[in-house]
């Protein structure tokens, strides 16, 4: 028979604690095979004693950690074998390819019965790969080695689509939709919330996803969620944030700007530059071009409208003001007038000027902004 190894842990008169090493023995096919060990002490042979054993051949598992790391790669990958071939001199494929295995990524503690190593993962489409680890040399249709699956995440961040919507009223209770490229998809998509900063009380409010609407088509995602909650006219940074598989987070962030929807507000000017002279005749001649005021929220019972450029404290000269239909889409503040203008001789350079709008009521009492 084979001779094992044995080590006396204690002994006393007794009892002895032993540890015994069973050598390897050739399995003859079988997968598994029981033998009869004999401990036989030196000094008298009398008190030997026979138990059986059971020898099974070497069923390979593996384990690693982590399961999933970013396409961009550089992820550390660590592998535990079982029973993999000692000492261990691993190759490591990658959906194929080989990769580099120092004699640094093997663990010195390995042994017959447990390798430890680890790899890197390297920057790859986003998909799922076979990893396999099989002992150097082992040729085609190696049984010696192991293989298991890898997931590959898509590192993308997602894209907003105009157009993006930058402001509103913080008295509506109209839904904000957002239009988004690179999302995550269904399958890979496990969480999803939405996050309101609020800069001016520093708190942050969180839509769940139940109360998301999402709507993918042609490679565009429509999210829909309930405005920010505010009292008042304040900026609110709204985050978006995807958690795929993995754990992965994907973010997209864009500033948001609460208004007084009820207040006297410009909506915009047409056109936003013009000259201030053209020649004529070789002579350069100043300019008075007109300008389109739109505004939010005049008072039906207005008197008049000022337009007073901020800089130089000219007055653009009124030409004409004209109420139009309520704006389309729209809860809060939904008056417009349009309000034509003169612009007052202006410097021949390139400068940009802001005004003040004075709106007077019947009243006489003035609304500027």
């Amino acid at each position: 028979g084979e001779i094992g190894g044995l080590t006396v842990v204690s002994h006393t008169a007794e009892e002895s604690r032993l540890v015994v090493v069973s050598p390897a023995i050739d399995m003859g096919g079988l997968a598994s095979r029981t033998v009869t060990v004999t401990v036989t002490p030196s000094t008298n042979t009398d008190y030997a004693i026979s138990f059986p054993f059971s020898y099974f051949l070497p069923r390979r598992a593996v384990r690693f950690i982590p399961q999933r790391a970013l396409d961009t790669g550089g992820t550390r990958v660590w592998v535990e074998i079982d029973y993999f071939q000692y000492p261990a001199d691993p190759v490591v494929y990658f959906g194929g390819s080989a990769l580099t295995v120092l004699s640094s990524d093997i663990s010195p503690h390995n042994d017959v019965l447990s390798s430890v190593l680890h790899f890197t993962t390297p920057a790859t489409p986003a998909g799922s790969y076979t990893v396999t680890v099989e002992p150097r040399g082992c040729g085609p249709n190696c049984d010696e080695g192991v293989s298991f699956t890898f997931i590959v995440i898509d590192s993308s961040q997602p894209v907003l689509v105009a157009p993006v919507p930058t402001s509103g009223p913080f008295q509506s209770e109209e839904p904000l939709t957002l239009r988004l490229e690179k999302f995550p998809n269904a399958t890979t998509l496990t969480g999803l919330s939405v996050v309101y900063a609020h800069a001016g009380s520093g708190l942050e409010e969180t839509v769940p996803q139940a109360d998301i609407s999402l709507q993918a088509s042609g490679g565009e995602t429509t999210l829909t969620m309930r405005p920010p909650n505010a009292t008042a006219a304040e900026q609110v940074l709204v985050t978006v944030v995807a958690t795929v598989v993995g754990g992965f987070e994907k973010r997209v962030s864009l500033p948001f700007a609460l208004f007084d929807g009820t207040a006297l507000r410009l909506v915009g000017v047409t056109p936003r530059q013009f000259p201030t002279n053209a020649p004529a005749n070789a002579v350069k001649r100043q300019l008075r071009p007109l300008a389109t005021l739109l505004l939010a929220n005049v008072p039906a019972n207005h008197s008049d409208v000022a337009v007073v450029l901020t800089a130089s404290g000219q007055s653009a000269e009124p030409v004409s003001v004209r109420a139009l239909a309520d704006a389309i889409g729209c809860s809060v503040g939904c008056s417009r007038t349009e309000v034509t203008v003169r612009m007052p001789p202006m410097p021949r350079f390139l400068a940009t000027y802001q005004g003040t709008v004075t709106v007077r009521t019947g009243g006489g009492g003035p609304r500027a902004f």
